[in-house]
C-alpha cells in the first residue's frame, strides 16, 4: 500500500508529539560549564523545574552550596535515613535571575546566558551578545560600549556582523577582562572603559586575525581561543593569523552569496605566527625573529594546535604538529625570547625547550588530556601528558623536564583500554590524577583515580558500571557525574569524595530526569519512566567479531508492532567515520530520535561502529588509512549478516530482511552511504545521503590529509575514495538514491552535491535531489527537519 505524503507527514508529527508527551521535559534541558569556586557549584540550565512545571527556554545561571553535604560521612552506612535525608535537601538553592534587571528595550532570545567565567569574586557572563560581570551573589551589571568602531573594508556580510560583537571574554588581572571586537584583542574595565591592543584591522591583509581561532582549528583540532592572559601580569599571549593564501569559498551563487576561507586538501592552510603583547602601561607589541622563530627552528612545523601560560607566569608552552600530523612537539618557551625588533640573538639562559616529541606511522591525535603542575623553580617543567604511541591507546604520562636535561619520563596508567579526550584533574597535595576511560567496557565511558607517584596497577572506579558517564571535575572533594543508558535519559548527581578510601557520597540530584537502577537505588529519584514499549521498543547493543577476528558492537532496534514471525525492512542507520563512535550505552536523545522515529514506521534499525570509529585505540582506528570509503562498508555488512543468520533478536525468523536493506546517514554517514549504493548495489536497495563528501579534494585539509595524506602523494587513494569514481556503478532502476544537502553548507561544501548531481545527469542515472537553500550543515530549522523527515519516510515506507 502507497503512503501519501500526508499521512507521512502527520505521523512524523504524532510521533513527535508522543515523544514529548513520554519524556519529561528535562530530558531535552541543558545542563552544563559545571564550576566549583569556594565550596559552591555553578552551572548553566535552561530548566531545573519540576516535571509538572512548564519548560523555561531561557539559560540561567545556578548556584548550590556544597557544604550542606557534609554531614553526610556520619550517615554512610545508614542507606535508608541517609537517602530520606538526601531527598529533601534544597538543590536548587538559587538562580542568578539577572534578565529582570535588564533595560526595558533589551530583547531577550531563547538562548539567553551563552558562557560563564569564574574568578576570585566575580562571575563574568555573556547574555544576548552583551557582557555582564558582578560579584558573586549579587546584581550583575552590563560592561557598556565606549567605543565607537570602524567595519574594515572588503569584509562580508558575514564578517561584518561579527565586526561589532564582542566574543570570547575572559577575566583578566586588575580588573580587567578581555574580548575579541573585528578581529582584534581589546580589554575594557568594568565600566567599559576599553583599550585596543592589537591592530590587525588596520594592515593591508584584510585576512589578518588577532587572538581568534580559525576554522580549521575549531571544527577539526577543537581549539576554540587565540589568546591566553597571562596568570601574573598585564600581558597576553596570542595568535596572529593570515588566510591571504587560503582558498575563498562562495557558499552560494557568486552574485549574491556569501563567503568564507576554506583550506581544501592539498591547499595552502592559514599561517600562524605567535605573538606577546604587554600593556602594563605602554602598549608593547613582541614576536620570535630569526633563530627564534619557530619555523626556523622547527621546519617541518604546520600548526600550533595548542598553546598557554605555564602556571608560573614566567614561561609559556605550545604544542605544534607537522602537516601529515605524524610529528608532534610539546616545547617550552620564554618571553625574553619575544622582541620588538629584529635580533639574531640567542640568550643560552633562555632557550626553546623540547619537552615532549612523538611521531607515529598513523596520526597524532589532538586531545585536551593533559595539566601542567605548579613548580617552585623555573628550571622545571612537571606535567601530565596523554599518548597513544604506546600500543595505540592513549595513556597518561608523567613528565619532568629540566632546563638542558632529558626529559623523565614514567607511565602511569597501562592496559588495552584507552583514556578518552575529556579535560583531567589533578589533585596535587595528594598526588592524584582524576580521569575518564573506557578501561571496563569500550560502550561506557567511567570516571577513575590513580596515583601520580606510585606504582598503582590499576587505578580506582569511580562510578557505577551499566552507566555511561561523562564527569566534570574542577575540585580535590567533588565531581559533577552525569549518567545515563542507552534507554533511561540522563542523571546529573554531585559526588562527594571520602579520601580515606575514595568511597564516593551522592550528595545530591541536580537534574532529576527519571532513570530507572539510579544511583544508590530506584528511591533516589523522584518518579519513574514510563515504558517507551506501547510507542517505539527499546533498543539492545550486540556483538560480533569479523571473519578476521575483530570484536565489534552494534544497536539493534525491533520495529514496532514486531511479530516474531516476519522479517522487516531495515534501515542502517551509519556514520562511520573516525572521530565518532556511536554504539555506546548513553542516551543520545537527538540521534536517538531519528532511530526510534524509523522504528515508530516498521522498521528494523541497525547501528553498528566499524573500524575506524574512536576510543577504542589508534590501531583500530587507522583501518581507514588511504582508504576512505573502501573498507568501512565490509564491517557494516558482515554485522548485518550476522544479525540475520543468528536470529538476533528474533524468533523462528530473522528481525531483518536483508532483501530490504537502506543506508542513510549525514556528512561521513551521507558519504557511506553513497559509496554503499554504488559498490553494493545488490545488497542496499536504497541510499538516504545528505551533505555527502562526493571528492575529498573539496574537504578541509586537516580532516582529510590527517587520513588521506597529500593528494599529489596519494592520488590514487584519492581517486578510488571519491564517489564520482563509482558514479557509473549507481543502479539504473528509479527510487534509488536520494541525496538532501543544504544550500550554504559550510562544512561540506554543496559544491560536492554539485559535482556529483552533474555526473549522476551525465550518466543517465535516476536520482532525487532534495537542497534546503537556508540550512548549514545540520538541519536548524524545525520545518525543515520535518520536511526531511516526511520525505525520508515517506520513500522508506513507500520504496523499500
Amino acid at each position: 500500500m502507497n503512503c501519501s505524503w500526508d499521512l507521512v507527514r502527520n505521523q512524523v508529527r504524532q510521533f513527535r508529539t508522543n515523544i514529548q508527551s513520554i519524556y519529561p521535559i528535562q530530558v531535552l534541558s541543558l545542563i552544563k560549564d559545571f564550576t566549583i569556586h569556594n565550596n559552591v557549584l555553578y552551572f548553566l540550565s535552561n530548566n531545573l523545574a519540576p516535571v509538572d512545571l512548564p519548560s523555561c527556554r531561557q539559560v540561567f545561571i545556578y548556584q548550590i552550596e556544597l557544604k550542606q553535604f557534609d554531614y553526610f560521612y556520619s550517615i554512610l552506612d545508614q542507606e535508608k535515613n541517609y537517602l530520606t535525608a538526601a531527598s529533601k535537601l534544597p538543590v536548587l538553592d538559587k538562580t542568578l535571575a539577572f534578565s529582570e534587571y535588564l533595560s526595558q528595550d533589551t530583547v531577550l532570545p531563547i538562548a539567553g546566558v551563552t558562557a560563564m567565567s569564574i574568578g576570585k569574586e566575580v562571575v563574568m557572563f555573556t547574555f544576548n551578545n552583551h557582557i555582564y560581570i558582578g560579584q558573586i551573589g549579587k546584581i550583575p551589571t552590563l560592561i557598556p560600549f565606549k567605543t565607537s568602531i570602524p567595519i574594515r573594508s572588503g569584509s562580508s556580510s558575514m564578517e561584518k556582523s561579527n565586526q561589532v560583537i564582542r566574543t570570547d571574554p575572559k577575566l583578566g588581572n586588575d580588573n580587567k577582562i578581555s574580548f575579541i571586537r573585528n578581529n582584534d584583542i581589546w580589554i575594557s574595565d568594568y565600566d567599559g572603559n576599553e583599550r585596543q591592543l592589537t591592530f590587525c584591522c588596520l594592515k593591508s591583509d584584510t585576512s589578518l586575525k588577532c587572538g581568534v581561532a580559525e576554522y580549521m582549528m575549531q571544527e577539526e583540532f577543537h581549539r576554540f581561543t587565540g589568546y591566553y592572559w597571562n596568570p601574573k601580569d598585564n600581558s597576553i599571549l596570542y595568535l596572529e593569523t593570515s588566510e591571504k593564501d587560503v582558498e575563498v569559498i562562495h557558499l552560494s551563487k557568486p552574485s549574491n552569496s556569501e563567503y568564507i576561507r576554506y583550506p581544501r586538501a592539498g591547499q595552502p592552510n592559514v599561517k600562524s605566527t605567535l605573538r606577546l603583547v604587554e600593556f602594563e602601561k605602554d602598549i608593547v607589541h613582541k614576536q620570535l625573529w630569526h633563530n627564534n622563530h619557530l619555523k626556523h627552528q622547527f621546519p617541518w612545523m604546520e600548526y600550533i594546535t595548542r598553546f598557554g601560560w605555564l602556571p608560573d607566569g614566567q614561561s609559556l608552552w605550545l604544542q605544534i604538529l607537522s602537516r601529515d600530523q605524524k610529528r608532534s612537539a610539546l616545547l617550552k618557551l620564554y618571553p625574553q625570547q619575544f622582541t620588538t625588533t629584529a635580533t639574531t640573538e640567542i640568550r643560552e639562559d633562555y632557550t626553546t625547550e623540547i619537552i615532549w616529541e612523538e611521531t607515529s606511522q598513523f596520526w597524532i591525535n589532538i586531545t585536551d588530556v593533559f595539566y601542567f603542575l605548579n613548580t617552585d623553580s623555573l628550571s622545571v617543567v612537571k606535567l601530565i601528558w596523554s599518548s597513544e604511541q604506546l600500543k595505540g591507546h592513549r595513556h597518561l604520562f608523567y613528565i619532568e623536564k629540566y632546563n638542558n636535561q632529558p626529559s623523565i619520563t614514567r607511565q602511569i596508567t597501562f592496559g588495552n583500554w584507552s583514556c578518552i579526550d575529556r579535560p583531567i584533574y589533578v589533585d596535587e597535595s595528594r598526588n592524584l590524577v582524576y580521569f575518564s576511560a573506557k578501561k571496563d567496557t569500550p560502550l561506557e565511558s567511567h570516571f577513575y583515580v590513580a596515583s601520580i607517584t606510585t606504582d598503582l596497577h590499576d587505578p580506582i572506579l569511580l562510578t557505577k558500571i551499566g552507566y555511561n558517564h561523562n564527569v566534570t571535575m574542577d575540585s580535590p572533594d567533588y565531581f559533577i557525574d552525569c549518567f545515563s543508558t542507552l534507554s533511561d535519559p540522563q542523571v546529573t548527581m554531585i559526588q562527594k569524595i571520602n579520601h580515606l578510601d575514595h568511597r564516593l557520597s551522592p550528595a545530591a540530584l541536580i537534574l532529576p530526569v527519571l532513570l530507572k537502577d539510579a544511583l544508590p537505588t530506584p528511591d533516589f529519584v523522584s518518579t519513574e519512566l514510563t515504558n517507551l514499549s506501547d510507542m517505539v521498543p527499546n533498543g539492545e547493543i550486540f556483538n560480533f567479531t569479523t571473519h578476521d577476528g575483530i570484536l565489534l558492537y552494534g544497536y539493534l532496534y525491533k520495529p514496532r508492532h514486531y511479530d516474531p514471525n516476519q522479517s522487516y525492512p531495515t534501515v542502517l542507520h551509519i556514520y562511520g567515520g573516525p572521530k565518532t563512535q556511536l554504539v555506546t550505552n548513553e542516551f543520545k536523545f537527538p540521534r536517538l530520535m531519528r532511530y526510534l522515529m524509523s522504528a515508530y514506521f516498521g522498521f528494523a534499525v541497525v547501528v553498528i561502529d566499524s573500524r575506524g570509529s574512536s576510543d577504542r585505540g589508534l590501531n583500530f582506528e587507522s583501518h581507514i588509512q588511504y582508504k576512505l570509503g573502501m573498507v568501512e562498508l565490509n564491517d557494516q555488512i558482515e554485522g548485518l549478516k550476522f544479525i540475520h543468520d543468528t536470529k538476533l533478536g528474533g524468533q523462528s525468523k530473522s528481525v531483518i530482511d536483508l532483501d530490504r536493506v537502506a543506508i542513510t546517514g549525514w556528512s561521513y554517514g551521507g558519504y557511506l552511504s553513497l559509496m554503499a549504493l554504488a559498490q553494493y548495489s545488490d545488497f542496499f536497495k536504497m541510499s538516504i545521503a545528505g551533505a555527502p563528501v562526493t571528492k575529498w579534494e573539496l574537504y578541509d585539509a586537516a580532516y582529510t590529509e590527517r587520513y588521506m595524506g597529500l593528494p599529489k602523494e596519494h592520488a590514487e587513494a584519492y581517486h578510488h575514495s571519491s564517489v564520482l569514481t563509482h558514479v557509473e556503478k549507481f543502479p539504473n532502476t528509479e527510487n534509488r538514491l536520494l541525496i538532501a544537502h543544504g544550500l550554504i553548507d559550510e562544512n561540506v561544501h554543496y559544491k560536492n552535491t554539485e559535482l556529483l548531481v552533474s555526473q549522476l545527469t551525465k550518466h543517465n542515472k535516476p536520482h532525487y535531489l532534495q537542497v534546503y537553500p537556508s540550512e548549514k550543515h545540520g538541519l536548524r530549522h524545525a520545518s525543515v527537519n520535518e520536511h526531511f523527515e516526511t520525505l525520508m519516510f515517506y520513500w522508506l515506507t513507500n520504496y523499500l
